[in-house]
């Protein structure tokens, strides 16, 4: 299995597993992403740790113009992402004050990541097959 494989399969379960917990668990999700707004300690780790994963994900993945293009574009989402919530904290929270108060926006956001994380499932599935289990 080639990086872009793994990392299609790994960020299509987590998206899954998150936009189903935002469809069903929604006051949950919005409080625990509240907190992580207001206390400045995890807004940095949760930066840090975007930052790292992007990057992780650029260092690991091909940059073809072919399924591995998602999640080329999810590494560098990761990375812009990391450097907002590390360098301009304030920006991060009243974008996520905006996004947690808007119904909408989070029933769209978690519809389309949970759409995202199938396709990035079944890419990852689907190349794996044409290749052959042994490559």
């Amino acid at each position: 299995m080639t990086v872009s494989l793994f990392l299609a399969k790994f960020l299509g379960v987590y998206l899954i597993l998150i936009s189903t917990l935002m469809l069903t668990r929604r006051e949950v999700m919005r409080k625990g992403f509240q907190e992580i707004l207001y206390i400045p300690g995890l807004l940095m780790l949760s930066g840090l740790i975007s930052l790292l994963g992007g990057i992780a994900i650029l260092i690991g993945n091909s940059f073809l113009l072919d399924g591995s293009i998602v999640v080329t574009i999810l590494g560098f989402l990761m990375v812009a992402k990391g450097i907002i919530r590390l360098g301009w904290p304030n920006i991060c929270r009243d974008w996520g004050n905006a996004f947690l108060r808007d119904d909408k926006s989070w029933l769209w956001i978690s519809i389309f990541s949970l759409v995202l994380g199938l396709f990035l499932v079944a890419q990852g599935c689907m190349s794996e097959m044409k290749q052959g289990f042994f490559g």
